[in-house]
């Protein structure tokens, strides 16, 4: 093989790496969220600028998952039906709806 062959299948196998690392960080985007794991759920939500509330780390990460869920399910809803019934938690829930409202309107654009 010449060296020119050498250098142009260099070229093509790194050009071919690329596609395809771009390809699935294209896929991984395009996941439900409700199919993320809690860090990934959490991670997007913080990334929105929704902040949790102080003290309710630990009960955001039990329900984030069913917010998401619930936000994905019935988008008519101003806020994920759930069953929480604490202030911070429910304007917690609407801000989470709201962004994952966003996020699959975006996807659609």
């Amino acid at each position: 093989m010449s060296k020119k062959s050498k250098t142009i299948v260099s070229f093509l196998l790194i050009i071919l790496s690329a596609l395809m690392i771009f390809s699935c960080s294209c896929e991984k985007d395009n996941r439900k969220l409700s199919e993320m794991t809690t860090e990934e759920q959490i991670k997007f939500v913080k990334k929105q600028g929704i902040e949790i509330p102080e003290g309710y780390e630990d009960t955001v990460e039990r329900r984030i998952n069913e917010i998401i869920f619930k936000a994905e399910e019935y988008p008519w809803a101003p806020i994920p039906p759930t069953t929480i019934n604490d202030p911070k938690m429910t304007e917690f829930a609407k801000e989470v709806g709201d962004a994952v409202h966003k996020y699959y309107e975006q996807e659609t654009d």
